[in-house]
């Protein structure tokens, strides 16, 4: 294990009424959203195109600025102290950027590099990964030639190669085909049974429903509702996707929730 990681630490992401705006502060794109997400946690993060998931996952990284409230990874405050919270998490966009003229197993190696970790932990996680992606004959070939699904399989591997406490993830299962998604969901649920937590966007709503312990809905910037979705499971008589629709509905109209 990583000397940086905090394993301590229970709550491993607290976001406190955090607000982002654009067009100099004339257009509210996260307004005073508040959520925590313990250890061993996978949580489903929801909304329609435009309602501020990217623009709340960026901020929780550090990629974009936000203008009021606080977030902290680990007990690290992503302002105050950028660099410990960044040792906490890895994040995944939703367009998997890398260095393809590198291998595989070089834009890897970099990762682990620049985390500091050490031969023995990165060539057991490699070894885990590489079985689990059945990406073995392809490891030592330039990026610059996989596919799609081969991309974001070596940029997970990259973004979780130091084990992170927090493992953030933009749309991870988008255009990956059906064996490539199972193989992805079964990282993210070893990952939480392993005492991770994980935070992704996602639009297929089965998924949420299947493998996560709670979602956060967002629109319009705006959070209307936390599910636990292991309750809802046992209770509701519809699916998790039309509860969504409602609320969004509902939300629209300028009901209450």
């Amino acid at each position: 294990m990583l000397f940086f990681i905090d394993m301590e630490t229970k709550e491993v992401l607290k976001v406190n009424r955090a607000c982002k705006t654009y067009n100099k502060g004339k257009v509210w794109h996260n307004h005073e959203i508040s959520f925590s997400i313990n250890d061993g946690e996978v949580v489903g993060f929801l909304g329609m195109n435009g309602a501020g998931k990217t623009t709340m996952l960026k901020s929780i990284c550090g990629l974009h600025t936000f203008d009021e409230g606080s977030i902290e990874i680990c007990g690290h405050d992503v302002r105050q102290d950028p660099l410990n919270a960044k040792r906490n998490f890895g994040f995944v966009p939703d367009n998997h950027v890398t260095f393809e003229k590198l291998t595989g197993r070089e834009y890897v190696n970099f990762s682990a590099d620049a985390y500091g970790v050490n031969m023995e932990d990165r060539t057991r996680l490699i070894e885990k990964y590489l079985n689990l992606f059945n990406l073995e004959a392809a490891f030592d070939r330039q990026i610059k030639g996989y596919s799609h699904g081969m991309k974001q399989k070596v940029a997970l591997m990259a973004s979780f190669i130091h084990n992170p406490k927090l493992w953030v993830l933009d749309e991870p299962l988008v255009g990956l085909d059906v064996d490539s998604q199972q193989e992805v969901l079964s990282l993210l649920q070893n990952a939480s049974t392993e005492g991770n937590s994980v935070f992704f966007s996602s639009h297929n709503l089965d998924i949420v429903q299947r493998i996560c312990h709670r979602a956060i809905i967002i629109h319009n910037g705006r959070m209307i509702k936390e599910i636990d979705v292991i309750e809802f499971n046992k209770k509701a008589k519809h699916t998790l996707e039309d509860e969504f629709r409602s609320l969004v509905a509902k939300a629209k109209n300028g009901e209450e929730i």
